[in-house]
């Protein structure tokens, strides 16, 4: 299908254009910035509806590329133009105000902007339409087949009673030019070349894929804490695999393409956390850094309420998510304004985690992804630990050594696990079937628990 892979094109040159957003681009070149988004969103959307394209999809042979691109065709059917030109801009500039504004603790600077976005998620999920409730229609484009009704009770399971633990935290401090060095061995270690992937810094870490062998991370670094680069660039490198294990030769197709952003978090979080944290990396980490692996080990596993949710332990981390979960739905229902959003976070977060920001720069402001109209994304980060806690139980029972090749820092037997149990698929399943028909049981937050309580018995 030419015109769905001249689509992908365009998403990679929006890939880059972001990056650089976020990465090297002079503070300066943001409005023009957002023109040039705002003009490839719309081209975008233009090439989606263009009638050739139904044609190229309803010709395919390929049931799985064929369905999937019919499915994206109907979805961006319900948008104007208009629209999508409109919340492009919007997501943009207040992006760019929000560079601003959290350094400046000053949420007033952004606040007409989120209004603004608020205003464009609320008639996105009227012009999508939903069955339920409107936040379905955010959340399926971040997760496809995602629902409140099945959603919202496994997030609650995680809202945990936490107590911080007895252990005392040491720093680890490390010049950044060390850390770079460090970050970049370790996700060469993982099994991504430098050929094909690069590591840079930014404000707020992510991945992003160019095009096929050209794979984008980014971390931020604190020199009195080397364990908070390596452990955001860890993260990011478990979706960076996912992208990179994709099949090629499809990409630009569905059968090319990652499912949805919660198997992406399980992906992200099962390297960061179920192997990054566990005692046989902490092991391999202790010879590469000549740091007591004992000493690693106790301090990624620091458990802690904390007002920052990237820095937040795994145990906590979930709460950080509910939290903004609930204030995505009330402000979306109209229960919950902008301008009070700043307080009902300071509530949530002390009923939760029984702490409250000082400022908004540790609260409300901490997150880039309100700020870029993403509203509906935050639920995959929690699911993602659920699929990840099971995929676990999974390729243990399939990798009888899985341990013992973490401890060596051998990665390639568990990643070509998950190519032949996850990225071989594509977006051929959603995502809810993909991870039942992998481990063969219904989805439940149970064997995450069990994960949780087996590592932290004081949960």
């Amino acid at each position: 299908m030419k015109l769905r892979k001249a689509v992908s094109l365009i998403d990679g040159i929006s890939a880059l254009l972001d990056w650089d957003q976020q990465t090297y681009m002079p503070e300066a070149g943001g409005k023009w910035r957002a023109k040039q988004i705002e003009y490839l969103a719309v081209l975008r959307h233009k090439l989606l509806l263009d009638p050739e394209l139904k044609k190229e999809a309803e010709n395919d042979s390929d049931p799985i590329n064929r369905d999937g691109v019919l499915r994206e065709i109907e979805k961006a059917s319900k948008l104007p133009i208009d629209f999508v030109a409109r919340k492009s801009k919007a997501s943009s500039l207040a992006f760019q105000v929000w560079l601003r504004a959290k350094p400046e603790n000053n949420f007033s600077l952004v606040a007409p902007h989120l209004e603004d976005l608020v205003a464009l998620s609320k008639e996105e999920a009227d012009l999508r339409g939903y069955k339920k409730d409107p936040y379905d229609a955010l959340l399926d484009q971040y997760e496809w087949g995602g629902e409140v009704f099945w959603v919202e009770p496994l997030l609650k399971e995680l809202l945990f009673k936490v107590k911080s633990s007895t252990q005392t935290k040491k720093k680890f401090p490390m010049p950044v030019v060390e850390q770079q060095t460090l970050c970049t061995k370790i996700i060469n270690q993982l099994g991504l070349s430098s050929e094909t992937s690069r590591l840079d810094s930014s404000a707020h870490p992510f991945c992003t894929t160019i095009g096929v062998g050209d794979y984008r991370i980014t971390t931020r670094y604190d020199p009195d804490n080397l364990f908070s680069s390596l452990f955001s660039t860890l993260h990011e490198a478990g979706h960076c695999l996912y992208e990179a294990g994709l099949n090629s030769d499809q990409r630009g197709l569905p059968r090319g393409e990652a499912v949805s952003l919660g198997v992406h978090e399980s992906q992200s979080r099962f390297y960061e956390n179920i192997i990054g944290r566990s005692k046989e990396f902490c092991s391999f980490l202790s010879r590469v850094t000549g740091i007591n692996d004992s000493d690693i080990y106790n301090e990624v596993n620091f458990v802690s309420p904390s007002l920052i949710r990237v820095e937040a332990d795994e145990v906590t981390y979930s709460i950080h998510i509910v939290i903004r979960f609930l204030l995505e739905l009330a402000l979306l229902k109209g229960e919950l304004t902008v301008q009070d959003l700043p307080s009902a976070w300071n509530e949530l977060y002390e009923k939760h985690l029984g702490l409250k920001p000082s400022s908004d720069r540790e609260g409300v402001l901490q997150d880039v992804h309100w700020y870029s109209g993403a509203f509906g994304y935050f639920p995959t980060y929690v699911l993602g630990n659920i699929y990840g806690g099971m995929l676990l139980e999974k390729i243990k029972k399939d990798i009888s050594d899985f341990d013992l090749l973490v401890s060596e820092g051998q990665f390639s037997k568990i990643n070509n696990w998950f190519k032949e149990n996850i990225y071989q698929y594509g977006s051929e399943f959603k995502p809810k079937d993909l991870i039942e028909r992998v481990t063969s049981e219904k989805i439940s937050s149970k064997p995450f628990i069990e994960y949780l309580s087996l590592k932290h018995p004081f949960l």
